[in-house]
């Protein structure tokens, strides 16, 4: 299957809604394990050259610390966020359910009509974060954002990364 057909890019037939994609990177010392930091970085590449270019797409970024990366942008300026991306170094700790807070704070202060959320990790967050990152992905379901998970070559965190694309009617998907 090719990585255009299985993205949460299209959302129906309705173009005249604003979309808003947000891509959750994991960028934890753990993602420096067996290139999972290289490989995220080329899968969010994908993605963005993947979107039309009047999708809006941020990009928040965690480990020990959450931040925005990109705010709302047009994914008509992909080079600029490819750049910024390529250029994101790993980091200790891996707070997972804060970073999913944040998306959903930010999310629901936008006015955007259809949101999406891809978390891209190795589902191996810090301590007790599993089950805030679950509250956070159900604050996201109950508000309509969908969210969907891409597990970058992890068997451990599998079970986490499928849950929550399961609790936010999304789609899992393992690279």
């Amino acid at each position: 299957m090719s990585l255009s057909n299985m993205l949460p890019v299209k959302y129906g037939n309705n173009e005249q809604d604003e979309k808003l994609v947000t891509l959750v990177l994991d960028i934890s010392r753990s993602m420096e394990q067996i290139y999972k930091l290289i490989i995220e970085k080329q899968i969010v590449c994908s993605i963005l050259d993947n979107l039309e270019d009047d999708t809006m797409v941020m990009i928040i970024a965690f480990f020990g610390e959450v931040g925005t990366v990109f705010t709302p942008t047009p994914a008509s300026e992909r080079e600029v966020m490819k750049e910024q991306v390529n250029n994101l170094q790993a980091y200790q700790g891996t707070f997972m359910g804060s970073a999913l807070d944040y998306t959903y704070d930010f999310i629901t202060s936008l006015p955007y009509v259809k949101n999406e959320v891809l978390l891209i990790s190795d589902g191996l967050p810090y301590g007790e974060q599993a089950a805030p990152a679950k509250q956070a992905v159900i604050n996201m379901a109950n508000a309509n954002i969908k969210v969907s998970t891409i597990l970058t070559v992890s068997d451990t965190g599998s079970a986490l990364m499928a849950e929550l694309a399961k609790i936010g009617k999304g789609h899992s998907y393992f690279i």
